[in-house]
């Protein structure tokens, strides 16, 4: 009970006691109606109809007791029901009035936080081109007034469904609504509705959601269990849509029965997601156009390196000096280690040529190959399955029995993990009447990844040195 009620419950037990002592003891006495009137009008004004009924009731009691009665006492005639008629008339009308205005104001209070939510949402879209931290830092301005629970659903180009924010208005409860993120991202194919507004673009709300509804769009016991601790009452679910497509959802969830959502909530929902998803199509325009620029550089520095290296082949047939200054080339521009292989025969390969990107990482992968004696008969060998197949061989990092295997000491294996190819190709050089050695591109570090660009680069660069060498075999000859 809020406190209005409580102070109009109040008035209308004082106020008839007070209007009755009023009109006995001064010349308000002439008209005993009229203090009684005052009492019902300003019970009801504040407690508006319960408190106007009760001051109606006692009023109509104290007016017969005191003031109707041939005598002080209680009677029942006309002016005691056209007493209480009008006074029930009053408490009524006056409650109806009262109660539309504070409907009025409510609507407008509701209208202008929707408008304040709104505000603050573009704003905080308009701060970064990051969507995923700032699709975060909406959920968690979304939920308060408007919602207990926000989630954010984004499409990937897969076709799947990464659950990109989920936040909480009680962070007592946020690590259940991180569940929900981890472990239960929507199907794209089920039911949930994330999957079918995905799908259709059109929005669906709930004022309630009944246990048999949220059995049939979780996923399993456990889930539907979860939805339970977190008290699910109603939600929202609107799409992100922008440019004709759909990127993704928007989903509201109230936790507490005396929010439900209505059509009021579900527009500015749909506002929320307008804005949203025009900032989420605009980052995702921001990055392909990044990727597409590092790119268009990436290949553009590729074909600089091809030319470079094509010019310092063709300096001279005397290659020997040339070779490390052509791998020292690749080495800048694309892999952390390059090495030369030649010769015909696996197991009478030398290295001719070496470059590397750090001078001390060199130095221990130069230590390697200087006590390596090469198996060529070991199955695991990737330069021998580079030379047999005669096509490039992405790298695969070895274990320490692999490594011992193929001809390194175990001492050496232990000095040289850090230095071990994590990634890379080995790429056999061919030339006219058959594969002439190999050139190894490889990198140490983790996480350097190679892509097809990566591959086709590496065949050319290889091709060029592979023609250079049978051209100065056959100046030599």
């Amino acid at each position: 009970m809020n406190g209005r009620r409580v102070a109009g419950l109040a008035a209308a037990v004082v106020l008839p006691v007070g209007a009755t002592v009023l009109a006995d003891t001064t010349s308000v006495g002439q008209f005993p109606s009229i203090p009684y009137f005052m009492a019902v009008l300003v019970a009801a004004a504040l407690g508006r109809l319960l408190a106007g009924l009760v001051a109606t009731g006692l009023s109509v009691v104290l007016l017969d007791y005191y003031f109707v009665g041939p005598s002080h006492g209680f009677g029942v005639g006309g002016e005691d029901a056209i007493a209480l008629a009008a006074f029930a008339a009053v408490a009524v009308v006056v409650s109806e009035i009262l109660g539309r205005r504070d409907v009025a104001i409510e609507q407008a209070k509701a209208a202008r936080r929707r408008l304040e939510l709104v505000s603050s949402a573009s704003e905080l879209l308009a701060l970064s081109l990051d969507y995923p931290a700032t699709f975060g830092k909406l959920a968690e301005l979304v939920v308060g007034d408007f919602a207990d629970i926000c989630l954010i659903d984004v499409l990937e180009p897969d076709g799947s469904i990464e659950r990109a924010a989920a936040a909480h208005r009680d962070p007592r409860q946020q690590p259940l609504v991180d569940r929900l993120r981890t472990e239960y991202p929507p199907d794209p194919a089920g039911e949930h509705p994330v999957a079918r507004v995905s799908r259709t673009g059109v929005p669906e709300f709930r004022p309630v959601m009944s246990k048999e509804f949220l059995r049939a769009t979780t996923r399993d016991p456990e889930h539907f269990r979860l939805t339970q601790d977190l008290g699910f009452q109603s939600f929202m679910c609107v799409a992100l849509k922008a440019r004709g497509s759909i990127l993704g959802c928007l989903t509201f969830l109230s936790c507490h029965s005396q929010r439900r959502y209505g059509r009021d909530d579900l527009d500015v929902a749909e506002e929320l997601a307008r804005r949203a998803a025009v900032r989420l199509d605009n980052a995702r325009l921001y990055t392909e156009e990044r990727r597409a620029r590092a790119e268009a550089e990436q290949n553009r520095q590729r074909l600089d390196v091809l030319a470079r290296a094509g010019q310092r082949l063709a300096l001279s047939l005397e290659f020997e000096d040339t070779l490390s200054s052509v791998l020292a080339l690749a080495v800048q521009f694309y892999s952390e280690h390059a090495i030369l292989y030649l010769g015909t025969d696996p197991s009478a390969m030398t290295v001719r040529a070496t470059a590397h990107r750090d001078e001390e990482r060199g130095r221990r992968v130069e230590e390697v190959l200087r006590r390596y004696v090469p198996d060529p008969g070991n199955p695991t060998s990737q330069i021998l399955e580079a030379i047999r197949t005669g096509r490039p061989v992405p790298i695969r990092p070895l274990t320490d029995r692999q490594m011992i295997d193929l001809g390194l000491p175990p001492e050496v294996v232990e000095e040289s993990r850090e230095v071990q190819a994590r990634s890379g190709l080995i790429v056999p050089l061919l030339a006219r009447h058959g594969v002439i050695g190999a050139l190894s591109l490889t990198n140490s570090s983790e996480g350097v990844e190679m892509d097809r660009d990566d591959v086709d680069f590496a065949v050319e660069f290889a091709d060029r040195v592979a023609v250079a060498i049978e051209n100065a075999s056959l100046y030599e000859a």
